[in-house]
């Protein structure tokens, strides 16, 4: 499975050496997969305890994009600008559900200028 966990928990899994070993072992074995964003990442490599910094940086985790860029802040390299999901699939989504999506909505504003 597929995780992101808050920057509050990794100081929850290094301050239990149980805990963060299970963590890891399940990595290891490709049961679970910790996400992280650059933004958390940059949160954890500011802890000033450099052991407890150390011990966070040895739990694997994956680096994901974020979703939109903020200025001073986004690691442009890991921001994503572009739909995750296709304008098709929004729509095909919205019609299961018997609503327009924003999509569509954006659409018939824009033909009706």
């Amino acid at each position: 499975m597929k995780f992101m966990l808050d920057s509050n928990v990794y100081d929850l899994l290094v301050a239990s050496p149980d805990a963060k070993a299970a963590a890891m072992q399940r990595s290891r074995e490709g049961r679970d997969v910790l996400l992280m964003t650059h933004v958390q990442n940059d949160e954890l490599r500011e802890i000033p305890d450099r052991e407890k910094r150390t011990s966070i940086a040895d739990i694997p985790t994956q680096i994901v994009p974020t979703y939109g860029v903020v200025f001073d802040v986004s690691a442009i390299a890991h921001a994503s600008v572009k739909p995750r999901r296709s304008t098709r699939y929004v729509r095909a989504a919205a019609a299961r559900r018997g609503t327009r999506s924003s999509v569509q909505r954006l659409s018939t504003r824009r033909q009706c200028s």
